[in-house]
Formats: C-alpha cells, sequence, structure tokens
C-alpha cells in the first residue's frame, strides 16, 4: 500500500553500516511540517518563562534532524534482521517515514521465510526505535530531566511513578532530549498500532495467517479499517486533527485495497 517513491535529483544517498540510503526531499518537507507546531509550542514556552531559546528555526532543525535518526534507526532494525535471515536491502527515508526495501539479491536460507520469521523483521523497526529512545530517556532521568509529557503520560498508564524534575534553563537540550524521545517511542507505539501497512498491521496479518494457514491479508484488512476509524475518533476527541487524518486516509486505504482484492476473487 505504501510504495517505494520514485527517485529524484534532489535525493541524498548515502551508506549507513553497509546499507544503501536514499533519502527523498519529501521527507525533509514533511519533517518541517509536522514538526513545525512542535518548535514553536517550545519557543514560546521558553520565552514566557524568560529562559534561553534559540528560535523556532534552530528548534524545527533540531526537530528533523532528530527524526531523521530515529526513523533511520528504525529502517536500520528491519534491515539487520532482513540480513540474518539472508536477505539484503536498501533504506529508503521519504515523507510517510521510511522503507526497509528487499533488493533480492541476497542468498536466502530459506526458500520462503516462515510467519515468525516475517514477525521478526516486522518487530526490529519499533524495537530498535524503542530501545533509542529508552537510552535517551535514562539519559534524561539521571541528568535529572523530565521525559516529555508522552512519556510520562505512558509511564502513568502502566503505573511507573516519576519525580517531576526542571528542564533545562535553555530550550536547545530540552529539544533534542524531547524530539528523541518523542519520536522514538511514541512513533514506535503508534507503528505497532494493528492497521496495515504499519508494522502492527503486518504482525497482525503473519499471526492471523499463521492460525488460519493462509495470508491472512482479508481479516488483518478488515481490522485495520476498524482500528482505524477508532483512531480517528479518538484523535478527534483529543484535539490531534493530524493523528486523526493518517488514519482516515490509511482507513481508506485499507476499504479499498479490500475491496480490490475481492474484485479478484
Amino acid at each position: 500500500m505504501l510504495s517505494e517513491p520514485m527517485r529524484s535529483p534532489y535525493d541524498w544517498e548515502f551508506y549507513f553500516l553497509g546499507f544503501p540510503v536514499r533519502v527523498g526531499w519529501t521527507f525533509w518537507v514533511f519533517s518541517a511540517l509536522i514538526g513545525y507546531n512542535w518548535a514553536r509550542s517550545l519557543d514560546m514556552a521558553y520565552y514566557k518563562l524568560g529562559l534561553a531559546t534559540p528560535g523556532v528555526g534552530i528548534l524545527l532543525t533540531v526537530w528533523i534532524a532528530v527524526s531523521f535518526v530515529s526513523i533511520l534507526i528504525h529502517e536500520l532494525g528491519h534491515s539487520l534482521v532482513m540480513k540474518y535471515y539472508g536477505i539484503n536491502s536498501y533504506i529508503v527515508l521519504y515523507h510517510m517515514g521510511g522503507l526497509a526495501v528487499p533488493s533480492g539479491t541476497g542468498i536466502y536460507r530459506r526458500t520462503r521465510l516462515s510467519y515468525w520469521n516475517q514477525i521478526a523483521i516486522s518487530a526490529a523497526g519499533p524495537a530498535a526505535q524503542i530501545l533509542f529512545g529508552l537510552l535517551v530517556a535514562v539519559f534524561a532521568f539521571a541528568i535529572g530531566h523530565p521525559l516529555g509529557d508522552s512519556l510520562e503520560w505512558i509511564l502513568q498508564l502502566l503505573g511507573v511513578s516519576i519525580p517531576l524534575s526542571e528542564p533545562f534553563s535553555n530550550a536547545l537540550w530540552t529539544g533534542l532530549i524531547d524530539a528523541a524521545i518523542y519520536t522514538s517511542i511514541f512513533w514506535a507505539l503508534l507503528n505497532l498500532l494493528p492497521v496495515l501497512p504499519l508494522d502492527g498491521g503486518r504482525i497482525m496479518q503473519n499471526i492471523i495467517g499463521w492460525s488460519r494457514k493462509s495470508t491472512g491479508f482479508e481479516e488483518a484488512t478488515s481490522a485495520s479499517i476498524i482500528v482505524c476509524i477508532v483512531i480517528a475518533f479518538l484523535g478527534f476527541r483529543m484535539q490531534e486533527e493530524m493523528l486523526a487524518m493518517c488514519f482516515i486516509v490509511l482507513g481508506i486505504m485499507n476499504f479499498q485495497n479490500l475491496q480490490g482484492n475481492s474484485y479478484r476473487l
């Protein structure tokens, strides 16, 4: 459903740990659009408190750089597990986030990956991203810095209480930690929701496929539509319009794919 974007002369290409990486120009644009309100809010909060802030532009640059690192780590997790199973891959970062794309030139250890092999590949990306976010959170906690609203809310849901801390006197350092924790932990957990083509949706599809000895496509797609409706509703209730719209789009994509599959049967 989400496919690799076409190449552009404005793409940035390099190698990271032996994996080819291509960053489409739309990645930077969408990162800026997503992070602008965050940068503006942080800058305004520090300005009102009379504390040092480098300004919206610098904070937005921090957000873009941190989101780039976080998503690259996510896709690297997928690629490393693919490599373990003998599959070469390359990484593409673009407006919808990122993809770890099998290159088709590796030596397959098996003629076909099992359901659990595919689950491991899907889970590796969010796991690597969450690990990175947790390392940043541990560092922040060790130096007495707050972990950010999102992570503190998640910890409260888990029944974990942490002492409140004071933010840094400079918004730049607060921005670095807050952006790293938010983009790594919150985005990874969002990606684990049972919605195709997110990693959580692929995990769900393979679990269904394993239990029913099928592709699990129709059941997983139908479940994805229901989850999209619920998340979109909650998004509007929480005034998170961008989140709601993203899941409306994913719900429509899943509905179209379900209809297309029905026509082929």
